[in-house]
């Protein structure tokens, strides 16, 4: 099982890379979509700077989705 910065560092390099379905497995294992690298971007942006479109509105909608989980978490509690 990969720690939590193992899955962030998978993260990243899937979006730098556009691997779409590394990122949909990741974001499903925990992978957090807002966490930021050491350059100071999140994997929608990386995805972005490197032209990966797929990619970036892969990740957008696990943005959307990761919201979503959060605004229900905190309305359950």
């Amino acid at each position: 099982m990969m720690t939590e910065h193992d899955l962030q560092i998978a993260l990243w390099s899937a979006a730098e890379s556009g691997d779409k379905q590394k990122i949909r497995i990741l974001v499903v294992e925990g992978a957090d979509v807002f966490a930021i690298n050491p350059q100071g971007l999140n994997a929608i942006q990386i995805a972005a700077a490197h032209g990966h479109e797929g990619a970036h509105k892969t990740l957008l909608a696990a943005a959307d989705m990761q919201r979503l989980m959060m605004a229900a978490v905190k309305k359950a509690a």
